[in-house]
């Protein structure tokens, strides 16, 4: 009864229960009708075999750890994948403005190359390519002008 009684009294205090129960020091096994009401009393969960007459307290409250193990895993990998996601949306969109900005500098540059206002090596130089690779870029940019 002493073992029902301090498990009542430590339910809403999970590291003394653990201190006192999670051990197998002192009283430790009580009736499966014990735990049952102990559950009911104190809406815990606490496993055992329906079919054994008496429970070990230890191996009842091992349920207990591993469900609170469970919780935490759970929420770590939820907390986690959250993170992950923020950071891989901030990385990305970085990622984007920094290829916006070149996109939109190379065809600056395409621009004022062909309205004659830089010359190619000008250009070129501008975009730090050398003259073939602007060439080359500069010449695929005009047919897609042009097919729009």
């Amino acid at each position: 009864m002493a073992t029902m009684m301090d498990f009542i009294k430590l339910s809403d205090d999970k590291k003394k229960m653990m201190e006192r129960f999670g051990t197998t020091k002192g009283e430790r096994f009580i009736r499966n009708t014990g735990v049952q009401l102990l559950n009911a009393c104190t809406g815990s969960n606490l496993k055992y075999d329906e079919n054994e007459e008496v429970v070990d307290m230890c191996n009842a409250i091992q349920g207990i750890r591993e469900d609170g193990i469970a919780i935490g895993r759970a929420e770590g990998i939820a907390e986690g994948r959250a993170e992950g996601i923020e950071k891989g949306r901030a990385e990305g969109m970085a990622e984007g403005r920094a290829k916006g900005v070149a996109e939109g500098k190379r065809v600056m540059l395409y621009v004022l190359a062909e309205k004659g206002t830089l010359t190619i090596a000008e250009a070129a130089s501008a975009a730090e390519q050398t003259e073939e690779e602007f060439r080359v870029g500069f010449e695929v940019w005009k047919t897609e002008q042009d097919a729009d």
